[in-house]
């Protein structure tokens, strides 16, 4: 099992690099010197609270996702997926999440309770 620092530290450089920054323009950014972002990285440091949250903000994350892999909020993931649907797409998935809440409701827990028209016809229009 890896350790946090570890895990820590290869997360730090994933998103860095994710983002095109170099280790000096971290280190410029919290304050830190370039040799300590290089042992943050590679596991060899131990941050403190107050380096956490520079890093974090530097990154443009939340503190908690220096740690490891997280799933974005479920509202992010929605957003990202509806991005760059047209205001007649977003509304016909509205509709369907509704029903997806009315057939969690019975019997089936959601699996196999949609209308056909749902679950197979993607171009259906949505109704008004």
């Amino acid at each position: 099992m890896a350790r946090l620092e570890h895990i820590f530290g290869k997360r730090v450089r994933e998103l860095r690099t994710g983002i095109g920054m170099t280790q000096p323009q971290l280190a410029e950014a919290i304050g830190m010197s370039v040799e300590w972002v290089r042992r943050i990285e590679k596991g060899g440091a131990s941050p403190s609270f107050e380096t956490i949250t520079a890093l974090a903000k530097a990154l443009n994350v939340r503190p908690q996702n220096l740690f490891g892999e997280v799933s974005p909020p479920l509202t992010s993931r929605i957003a990202l997926a509806v991005h760059g649907l047209s205001e007649e797409q977003v509304a016909w998935l509205i509709d369907g999440a509704r029903l997806l809440q009315q057939a969690g409701s019975g019997p089936a827990g959601g699996r196999g309770a949609l209308p056909r028209r749902v679950r197979n016809d993607a171009t259906t229009k949505p109704r008004r």
